[in-house]
């Protein structure tokens, strides 16, 4: 069986129906973006099995609209006829947006406990946080202020050199204590 049939029969034998939308296959992709928007109202969890989700955009659109994902993760990607080791199918995939599996065993472990992971999950409120231009703004901003806090940092004048007054007292300090330490 490829991948999708067996994903597609473990979605089935869990009790689930399923909308099949393939992507990233030119000449293959037969939806539009609102088509995607549509199921994704319909879902009640999203499966990707795409080699990488290294943008995540349709990820993030699946959590704007409240939808978790379940992705395939093989651990490598090959592109340009070299192999990528490790690779991340999903980098920005959080227990709060869904669950990453690496066999169809695993997707079926994650289906048989479907429940409890979405108690974990709140996709949307995890998107909202952090992707939206509000988030990533005032992300910015406290980089920005780290850097400037750097930069006034390495821009203070530095300390004075010490004087000769100052080494005399220093070492007149010393001797006290030492004197002081052999009674």
């Amino acid at each position: 069986d490829s991948l999708p049939d067996a994903v597609a029969e473990a979605i089935r034998e869990a009790g689930w129906s399923l909308e099949i939308l393939e992507y990233g296959f030119p000449g293959r992709q037969r939806y539009t973006p609102y088509d995607y928007r549509d199921a994704l109202a319909r879902a009640s969890f999203a499966v990707f099995l795409s080699a990488t989700e290294s943008q995540g955009l349709a990820l993030a659109e699946a959590w704007m609209m409240g939808v978790a994902t379940l992705v395939y993760d093989q651990g490598y990607m090959d592109e340009g006829g070299r192999r990528y080791v490790p690779s991340d199918a999903a980098p920005y995939l959080t227990y709060r947006t869904g669950a990453k599996f690496h066999s169809v065993e695993e997707l079926r472990g994650i289906l048989a406990n479907l429940e409890a992971y979405r108690e974990l999950w709140s996709p949307r409120a995890w998107a909202v946080r952090h992707l939206t231009d509000e988030a990533a703004s005032m992300q910015v901003l406290r980089v920005l202020s780290c850097l400037a806090r750097d930069q006034r940092h390495r821009m203070a004048p530095p300390p004075p050199p010490p004087t000769a007054a100052g080494e005399e007292a220093a070492a007149e300090e010393a001797a006290a204590e030492e004197a002081a330490a052999e009674e």
